[in-house]
């Protein structure tokens, strides 16, 4: 038995502040400051799972493959006539393709409403390769290394943990006056989260992520955290 499902994972909107301050000469440091508000970006991933894992003790191999889709907005009003760099809007404005593949096990537990469940242990790697956007500016490629669980509460709600490491290539900065030299790097993150069924087809999710552990090529504008919400569709179909 093999399973092939999509799923159309959308950031609806996208409330981003960002602060920083400018050495324009010795002594004096101008401040900018811009608030982001829009529609974010939306993933379509496909999945198929190449072996189930049905046997006790064996885990199940699913390999993945999607698209980022340039839905995202991708204005922002200047500040001191400065714009934050493309990768810093709630869109990037460009086309992206994700390849990865996942192992995963299942661990037999009792959720709190006293139903027998499964805690999925997952262990994962992708690779996104990033298209260009607005201002021809490209995001570098980022492997992705991931592990992860969600924990059945009751029927319809998870508890959800993982540990993400990542390393991103230079970007590419196209027609922005972004440093180029000082953009990419590794990184180390850990999430909480949770997880919600509204339909048998549509769930809600969010995380909470902070750094563990940064490495960057010089100085780098880098979020201390990330709070991250979204709806999930799933079109499913089993062979």
């Amino acid at each position: 038995v093999s399973d092939t499902h999509l799923d159309l994972d959308y950031q609806p909107y996208v409330d981003r502040v960002h602060r920083h301050s400018l050495e324009h000469h010795a002594g004096l440091s101008i401040p900018s400051e811009w608030h982001r508000r829009g529609l974010g970006d939306a993933t379509l991933m496909g999945h198929w799972t190449a072996f189930p894992g049905n046997l006790p003790g064996h885990g199940a191999l699913t390999l993945q493959v999607g698209v980022k889709l340039p839905t995202g907005k991708t204005d922002v009003e200047p500040i001191d006539d400065e714009t934050p760099e493309p990768s810093a809007r709630p869109g990037s404005g460009s086309t992206d393709a994700t390849v990865g593949a996942q192992l995963a096990f299942a661990i037999p537990v009792q959720a709190l409403d006293g139903l027998h469940g499964t805690v999925p242990l997952s262990f994962g790697v992708s690779a996104r390769f990033n298209g260009k956007g607005t201002e021809e500016y490209k995001m570098g490629n980022e492997v992705l290394v991931s592990v992860g669980a969600a924990y059945p509460l009751v029927r319809w709600a998870r508890l959800l943990a993982q540990v993400n490491a990542s390393w991103r290539s230079r970007d590419d900065v196209g027609l922005t006056d972004a440093n180029a030299h000082s953009i990419g790097g590794t990184a180390v993150f850990a999430s909480p989260g949770a997880r919600f069924d509204i339909t048998p087809s549509v769930s809600a999710f969010g995380y909470y992520q902070f750094r563990l552990y940064q490495y960057t090529r010089g100085a780098q504008l880098v979020a201390p955290h990330h709070l991250s919400f979204g709806l999930a569709y799933t079109l499913g179909s089993t062979s």
